[in-house]
């Protein structure tokens, strides 16, 4: 049943049990209202498809999305307060930050004072350099800018990273620093519902521009993410004018739209993946999903009674501690545990996150919104405080955590992706060719397409992604004639519209004889399907042999699933350091069996130097005490001559062009 609740303005109700509220003109005029427990049951679904997916449960590959039903949420939520006192003459800037402070602040610092000292004893340098960035900007709300400058190529993943969940903090933070003021310019206007159509609508496009020109930065920017929350405001606004009523003024479509509200965000958790372009089109399955579940209000309807269930509407409410526990007790897990959690560790990580949850929201978020607990006044103090301790402990770590001393079994062959660029630049020649700078990666300024030197015709191309790049490097000094690497992150298959310089470059060459074509396949695999995947590999050989080019097909080398760190600063390296062979032939045999039968054809022959790190059962990131790998899947200098090397002596087709 719907129930009627007094609320105060003095209260910061907008996102929990109180969470649909609206405030009236002055703090002690009282304004009635009605609760929707479907709401608190909405955030528990969207949280709970976050963590799951952070965990890693396969089952919830698209668990990220419940970021996206947090922002309409909250757009919605916030949207709806921000009318009703922009309609009654009531708000007040300072008052809404006090509450939007009182609401976010209070668990954050706590969570991040918390965290701070099993990351210092944890983390290994170079990730407690990054973590000591995330520090300081989840505490100034900035961290989406932080881990937009760490986005790229080689960016380690979620699972190294305590803080990263906060940059969706930033952004809703960032986008309430101006939305009030956009909202009370709309309402004067008398043109909300047109203006936040529009803005929706422009910030989107900004999204997909941003995607499809294939950067990083529209996943974590507030002008590409606004439309999320821009969208939970349109609805507040057509539910404040009553607009689209007659979407559930028939009793049968007042159960039809929550249905399909909630079929969108389900289908979404469940077949999204990594590959899904975000925040793009995609997304708008689930928001809109959501949208029509917070504007079609249908308390008797049976997804209604679903998400209203007490466990769900219970769990909703301690749905923002829980969010920001879950992140970092799994990652520093597994740094504690030195690699991947098993299942009864992971239930434990997560049981832990949801007792801590508990004890934050009733100990913390609870008493910090009263401000009969809590002055205004004491609010500001505290968090200051808090946020000094905050900033004063992230440059700390900056300044003196990644040169802390630590036991270290190797300490030669440690280069990492800056010094293996310097290194190309330094011994190879940069590529001048304007068609062949297209859409191409850099690093630190250095292009990502090198070649031998000298002026005769290039007879050698190596054809990929990073994993052919670094065969090069090994290989080049061996051959008697030029040679180059045509690379880019992504799919090195025909038709692909980031390999369209190479693919120009290999068809017009008349000089070039042989292609050495190797990727991280296993990558590719899991973002197109194998089915696809088989196709596209087809073609670009088939293509290749057309161009009368002889092709060198590789095996990839071991992913190991965890980085260098754990071989460098461990007492126990030796146990610590390596991979079963069977796993390795396990990730191989996604594709070996068709690679095999590919290279059937007289003009492709199939290479494994899967041998420079792998013997004995055993495939090894440290051989003779020197590392050979700098992250969980690429070479190392050293490394790279090794495989270069061991490529060049098993190839029939480049013994031609041996020295």
């Amino acid at each position: 049943p719907t129930i009627a609740r007094p609320c105060h303005i003095h209260f910061s109700c907008e996102m929990d049990s109180g969470n649909n509220c609206a405030y009236g003109m002055t703090d002690s005029m009282p304004v009635t209202t009605t609760y929707r427990p479907e709401i608190d049951g909405l955030r528990a679904v969207a949280v709970l498809a976050v963590v799951f997916y952070h965990a890693e449960f396969e089952f919830f590959s698209g668990g990220f999305v419940g970021v996206d039903v947090f922002f309409v949420i909250s757009g919605y939520l916030i949207g709806r307060i921000l009318i009703a006192e922009l309609a009654d003459g009531g708000f007040s800037y300072a008052g809404f930050f006090e509450r939007r402070a009182r609401r976010i602040l209070p668990a954050l610092f706590f969570m991040l004072l918390l965290v701070v000292l099993p990351a210092y004893v944890l983390l290994p340098p170079a990730d407690l350099q990054n973590f000591a960035n995330s520090l300081l900007g989840a505490t100034w709300f900035s961290s989406n800018f932080i881990f937009w400058a760490e986005a790229g190529y080689f960016d380690r993943g979620s699972e190294v990273k305590p803080l990263l969940h906060t940059w969706s903090l930033a952004v809703e933070e960032q986008f309430y620093l101006v939305f009030p003021l956009l909202l009370a310019t709309l309402v004067k206007l008398k043109k909300v519902i047109a203006g936040l159509v529009l803005g929706v609508v422009m910030s989107l496009a900004l999204a997909l521009l941003g995607l499809s020109a294939g950067t990083d930065w529209p996943f974590f920017m507030l002008a590409s993410r606004a439309w999320e929350l821009g969208l939970g405001a349109l609805v507040a606004a057509l539910a404040h004018q009553q607009s689209l009523s007659r979407l559930y003024s028939d009793n049968r479509l007042e159960q039809l739209w929550p249905l399909l509200g909630m079929v969108g965000i389900v289908t979404a958790i469940l077949t999204f993946s990594e590959a899904t372009p975000t925040p793009g089109l995609p997304l708008v399955l689930p928001t809109a999903g959501t949208a029509l579940l917070l504007l079609v209000h249908s308390p008797g309807g049976w997804i209604a009674r679903l998400l209203s269930h007490p466990l769900l509407s219970s769990l909703g409410l301690v749905s923002y501690s829980l969010y920001l526990w879950h992140q970092p007790i799994l990652v520093l897990s597994r740094f504690h545990f030195r690699g991947d959690l098993t299942p009864l560790m992971t239930w434990a990580a997560l049981f832990g996150a949801l007792l801590l949850a508990v004890l934050s929201w009733k100990f913390i978020e609870q008493p910090f919104r009263n401000r009969d607990n809590l002055s205004r006044k004491y609010l500001i103090v505290s968090l200051s405080l808090c946020a000094f301790v905050l900033t004063g402990l992230g440059v700390y770590i900056k300044a003196t955590g990644g040169l802390r001393e630590r036991v270290a079994s190797v300490a030669f062959g440690d280069a990492g992706h800056s010094e293996y660029y310097r290194f190309m630049d330094a011994h190879f020649m940069r590529c001048s060719d304007e068609k062949l700078l297209y859409r191409i990666e850099a690093w630190e300024d250095v292009p990502r397409c090198h070649q031998s030197h000298g002026s005769t015709p290039v007879q050698v191309a190596f054809f990929g992604d990073s994993h052919a790049e670094q065969l090069f490097l090994g290989a080049e000094p061996l051959l008697n004639t030029r040679s180059i690497y045509l690379i880019r992150g992504g799919l090195p298959f025909v038709k692909e519209d980031r390999f369209k310089s190479p693919i120009y470059y290999l068809q017009e060459q008349d000089s070039l004889e042989v292609v050495v074509f190797s990727a991280y396949w296993t990558e590719k695999i899991a973002l197109m399907g194998r089915d696809t995947f088989v196709l596209r590999v087809f073609e670009t050989v088939k293509w290749l042999v057309e161009q009368d080019l002889q092709v060198v097909l590789m095996m990839d080398t071991p992913d190991f699933g965890f980085g260098p760190d754990r071989c460098i600063y461990s007492d126990d390296a030796a146990s610590n350091c390596h991979i079963s062979a069977e796993r390795h032939k396990g990730a191989q045999s996604q594709y070996g069996d068709i690679f095999q039968k590919i290279a059937k054809h007289p003009d492709v022959e199939l290479i494994d130097v899967s041998d420079v790190v792998c013997d004995d059962g055993k495939c090894r990131m440290i051989s003779d005490n020197t590392l050979l790998y700098r992250d969980n899947d690429h070479l190392n200098l050293i490394g790279s001559d090794l495989a270069g090397r061991s490529l060049v002596s098993k190839s029939e087709f480049l013994k031609t062009y041996v020295k």
